[in-house]
């Protein structure tokens, strides 16, 4: 049961940092990565930073669903 309550915080999580990438990448993405990933970001011309942003963090977040899914973590 406990993994069900983690895959549904994770995928809130995930979605709300979606949300937050995609209104304002490098700000958002400047305390979950590190420097230079960030810096990465803020050099991207503006509609291609949004669009980077948000498919880093879907993938992100689906990827990790998908292991806590497939393992069954017990916690």
């Amino acid at each position: 049961m406990w993994v069900w309550v983690f895959v549904g915080f994770t995928a809130l999580w995930s979605v709300g940092n979606l949300v937050v990438a995609f209104v304002e990448p490098p700000r958002a993405l400047a305390w979950m990565f590190p420097r230079r990933v960030a810096a990465f970001f803020a050099f991207v011309p503006s509609p291609f930073d949004r669009i980077l942003g948000f498919s880093f963090n879907a993938l992100a977040g689906f990827f990790l669903v998908y292991l806590l899914v497939r393992n069954q973590l017990p916690w």
